[in-house]
C-alpha cells in the first residue's frame, strides 16, 4: 500500500509566511519532539507527537492522522486491521508503519525522495518532513539497539530557518536535552554539555576581538562573522550552497550533533496550515 504526496515547490510562500510569522526573530530556546531517519527511531501505537497545536498521532490500531486546532486535517487511511504498529522514517523521507502482527505487511506512506538523512520535525508549530541533510558538524550519532529506539522518538532544537536567516548577538542559541549551542564573546560557535561545561564540538578562532557578531543562514550555509575594525569578516562557514531547496533548518541533536536540511513535505494541507496562520496571526495581535 502505497499512498502518495507529491513535494510542490508552490508551496514555499507558504512555509516562509508561517515561519516569519511564528519562529522568533531573537534566541529562544526549546526541545522540540521528532522523528529521525539516523540513527532508525520509532513513534508506537497510542503514542503523539505534538508542539502548540499540532499533533501527529498513531493509534493502537495502526490508524496515522494529524490534527490542527484540534481539527483532524490529514488522514493516512492507513490499514487499520493489526495493531501495535510503530511509525519511522526511512532515508527516503517515506513513514513506514510496521504492524506487530508478522504476517501482515508493512505500509509506505509518500513517494521516495533522493536517498539520505531526514527528519520529522516541527517548525513554528508546523509538522514537516526535512531532508535530506545537506551537512552536519561532524558529531557522530550512535546506533542504538530495536528496543531502546522503539521506546523513544527523538528530540531537537531547530534554532534557525533559512526565512528567519540571523540570529543576532551572543549567547545560548539552543539546548536539547543536556547539551547546548552557544555563540561565545569570542565569536566561536560551542557545542557543550550543560551539566558540566565539556565541549563536544566548537569552531575555530581565525580572528580576535570580533565585535558585533552575528549568525548568518543563508541557502544552507551558516556564516559566523563580525567586525574586525570597521571590517566585516567571516569567523566560520558551515554547510553548503543548496539554492534550489525553498526552506532550510538547522536543528541540535541530544548528542551535540547540528544538521542542516531541506524542506521535503508538509504533513498538514496549505489550507489547513493557512488558517493556522490566520488564527497564530489573530493570537499575536490579541497579545501584542
Amino acid at each position: 500500500m502505497v499512498l502518495t504526496h507529491h513535494h510542490h515547490h508552490h508551496l514555499f510562500p507558504l512555509i516562509l509566511s508561517l515561519s516569519l510569522l511564528i519562529l522568533p526573530s531573537s534566541s529562544r530556546t526549546h526541545e522540540l519532539p521528532a522523528l529521525f531517519s539516523v540513527p532508525d527511531q520509532y513513534l508506537s501505537g497510542g503514542q503523539n507527537l505534538t508542539d502548540g497545536n499540532t499533533v501527529v498521532s498513531l493509534s493502537n490500531d495502526c490508524s496515522l492522522t494529524v490534527y490542527l486546532l484540534d481539527i483532524l486535517v490529514t488522514d493516512y487511511q492507513t490499514s487499520t486491521t493489526t495493531s501495535n504498529c510503530i511509525l519511522h522514517l526511512n532515508n527516503f523521507g517515506q513513514f513506514i508503519l510496521t504492524p506487530s502482527d508478522e504476517p501482515a505487511k508493512n505500509q509506505t506512506i509518500y513517494n521516495p525522495g533522493p536517498e539520505g538523512d531526514y527528519a520529522l520535525l516541527f517548525v513554528g508549530g508546523i509538522a514537516a518532513i526535512y531532508g535530506p541533510a545537506t551537512w552536519n558538524n561532524g558529531v557522530p550519532i550512535s546506533t542504538s539497539t530495536l528496543k531502546q529506539r522503539m521506546l523513544n522518538a527523538g528530540s531537537s532544537d531547530t534554532f534557525i530557518a533559512s526565512s528567519q536567516s540571523i540570529i543576532d548577538g551572543t549567547g545560548l542559541i539552543a539546548q536539547n536535552g543536556n547539551v547546548e549551542a552557544s555563540i561565545t564573546e569570542d565569536c566561536t560557535l560551542v557545542v557543550s554539555y550543560v551539566d558540566t561545561g565539556v565541549i563536544i564540538w566548537d569552531t575555530p578562532r581565525v580572528y580576535d576581538n570580533l565585535t558585533g557578531c552575528f549568525l548568518l543562514f543563508t541557502y544552507g550555509e551558516l556564516l559566523l562573522q563580525g567586525y574586525s575594525g570597521s571590517t566585516l569578516v567571516t569567523q566560520w562557514t558551515g554547510g553548503y550552497p543548496a539554492v534550489d531547496i525553498d526552506l532550510l533548518v538547522a536543528a541540535l541533536r541530544y548528542n551535540g550533533r547540528i544538521d542542516i536540511y531541506g524542506f521535503q513535505r508538509l504533513l498538514t494541507p496549505p489550507s489547513a496550515s493557512a488558517t493556522a496562520a490566520a488564527v497564530a496571526e489573530n493570537i499575536k495581535m490579541v497579545t501584542a
